[in-house]
């Protein structure tokens, strides 16, 4: 076996701290509570989960609904303190800018229906950006930043390592709804006490609604630092039905990826000018998504 300094219990010890951890109710758990206990599980593994994601994205998507038009910049970033309510990487009044890799991703996360308006925001970043990975892809863990470097785990090592990584991928991913908000409280404190490194830009995870796809919760000063808006759009979501030589024909072969394909057009046009955005009417023409 590779000699380290980091080393897994056995696969059993693994399953024994996660079941403890499956009998906690964390609807009654404060967040303090929730952090302590996701301390006292990460010291008893005594490993390193942390895998970091360099990248510097062309684009980076967000959609925010259009209940009345909006003017001031500072509305497209991320919500101010008093208004941020607890979130999958953040807890109350304390916000992050959430992003998707691309554009499809935040159509999922919203659930955009049809004839539903709303805002369209393509960012784009200034510098490289580092995010902590989530749920990091390879099953076979290397050092941060040296490739090619020997797998750090092998053996019950790397099975123990793969059981805590799938814990990390259910417990972080857990779908939360009407009812179900505290669920955060796990996600939002994997995010402070496991990935919590000052040196990461913000966390980078899979969708909950499409796996494949990633969403990015960035840092508000580094966000305002590596980010610019360079795209913001008033747009409405057309059914296909209404699409002018739509496909309708249910045995051609390309009409299921036309079905779950986006149709916007775009309303309004905003127009940066220091802190004020300026619409201008563009008679409802093909968005920039499209």
């Amino acid at each position: 076996m590779t000699e380290h300094s980091w080393k897994f219990p056995k696969p059993s010890r693994i399953m024994e701290i996660i079941e403890e951890w499956r009998h906690l109710d964390f609807k009654q758990s404060s967040h303090e509570d929730v952090d302590e206990k996701l301390k006292e599980l990460i010291d008893s593994f005594k490993v390193i989960l942390v895998s970091g994601y360099r990248s510097t994205p062309q684009k980076l998507w967000r959609i925010r609904p259009c209940n009345n038009l909006k003017t001031n910049i500072s509305e497209f970033w991320e919500p101010p303190k008093r208004k941020t309510p607890l979130g999958r990487c953040n807890i109350e009044e304390e916000p992050v800018l959430y992003v998707s890799e691309n554009s499809v991703t935040p159509f999922e996360e919203i659930k955009i229906k049809p004839f539903d308006t709303f805002y369209l925001i393509q960012y784009s970043a200034r510098e490289e950006c580092y995010f902590a990975n989530i749920v990091p892809e390879s099953l076979e863990p290397r050092e941060v930043d040296t490739p090619g470097s020997p797998p750090l785990y092998e053996g019950d090592e790397l099975v123990s390592y793969q059981i805590l990584r799938d814990f990390i991928r259910t417990e972080f991913l857990k779908p939360v709804g009407e009812g179900t908000q505290f669920l955060h409280r796990i996600s939002s404190s994997i995010c402070r006490t496991w990935f919590g490194d000052d040196k990461y830009d913000g966390w980078r995870y899979p969708s909950v609604h499409l796996l494949n796809n990633k969403n990015i919760a960035i840092k508000p000063e580094k966000a305002h630092k590596k980010l610019e808006i360079t795209k913001i759009e008033i747009v409405v979501m057309i059914p296909h039905e209404l699409i002018p030589n739509s496909c309708t024909d249910e045995s051609h072969p390309l009409v299921k990826m036309y079905k779950s394909a986006y149709n916007v057009r775009c309303l309004y046009e905003g127009e940066i000018s220091g802190n004020t955005v300026e619409w201008t009417f563009k008679e409802a023409h093909s968005s920039f998504l499209c």
